[in-house]
Order: C-alpha cells, then structure tokens, then sequence
C-alpha cells in the first residue's frame, strides 16, 4: 500500500495558467473557483489548481 500512487501533482508556469482553466472547464464539471470533479469509471476525481508565486500546481487526486 506505501508504493501505490494516489494523486497526480503537476507544476506548470504561471503563464499557461489560462489556457489549463479553458481546458479544464471545457472538459470537466466546474465545482468551484479552481476546483474541478471528472468522473471516470465511476469513481469521481478531484482536480484542483493552486497558485504560487510564478507557477500553478495541479493536483488530481480520489475525491473523498
């Protein structure tokens, strides 16, 4: 169970920002400001966009 991967983090430039919220809003349901919900079979995952000084983190993980 300690080797088994759980959530997805991805750093990115602050400049593409923009472009991944289109994306994300065109592809999953928006649930609030820089949170998303997709659902795939038939689990629900959460993907959420936290912003940092000249980058954004995007972190996928199992919604609780």
């Amino acid at each position: 169970p300690d080797s088994v991967c759980k959530s997805v983090r991805i750093i990115s430039d602050v400049r593409i920002k923009p472009e991944k919220i289109k994306e994300f809003d065109s592809v999953y349901k928006k649930t609030d400001e820089n949170r998303w919900i997709d659902t795939r079979d038939g689990k629900d995952y959460l993907i959420e966009i936290k912003n940092e000084r000249w980058s954004f983190i995007v972190t996928i993980s199992p919604d609780k």
